[in-house]
């Protein structure tokens, strides 16, 4: 069992997240690979959001990333909390640098555009979009399940 927090908490860490997202959201390709770094270093910092982000990640293997993004396809998981976490380990991969190159994986031929800038925003639609909806469905989940109580388990609550 975790310390306890309040709802407040864990919903304001989530739109702290959500500003990461945004800002990733409106940066050009070339701002892309410092604001992506700014998305998954919250993730990985902030005591709460890297609980979110150590279950997202765990529902998703590189293997099953891999074989998801083979060629020029992108096949997203159909279920949303396995499509979120998709989507995060996705941003999580790239950032890492390990197997995954943002260049070489907008090139494939797997995002619609004109060059690269094109591809990213394309990319923006289908991966940071999904990825906000997702971070808003889990703030919205908190709230329905958890109102203003006065203090809940983290770990339960992001279950």
């Amino acid at each position: 069992m975790s310390d306890l927090v309040a709802p407040s908490t864990l919903r304001a860490a989530l739109r702290t997240l959500r500003g990461y997202l945004e800002d990733l959201r409106r940066a050009d390709f070339e701002q892309a690979a410092t604001k992506l770094r700014l998305v998954v270093n919250y993730c990985q910092k902030d005591d709460l959001t890297r609980r979110l982000a150590e279950r997202l990640r765990a529902r998703v293997s590189t293997e099953a990333l891999l074989e998801r993004t083979a060629g020029t396809s992108l096949r997203e998981p159909v279920d949303p909390v396995d499509r979120l976490a998709f989507h995060y380990t996705l941003l999580f991969h790239i950032k890492q640098g390990h197997r995954f190159d943002l260049r070489e994986l907008l090139s494939r031929g797997t995002f619609a555009g004109g060059g690269i800038e094109g591809r990213w925003q394309d990319f923006q639609r289908r991966v940071t979009d999904r990825l906000l909806e997702g971070v808003d469905a889990v703030a919205r989940a908190l709230e329905e399940l958890h109102g203003d109580d006065a203090a809940v388990d983290p770990d339960a609550a992001l279950a």
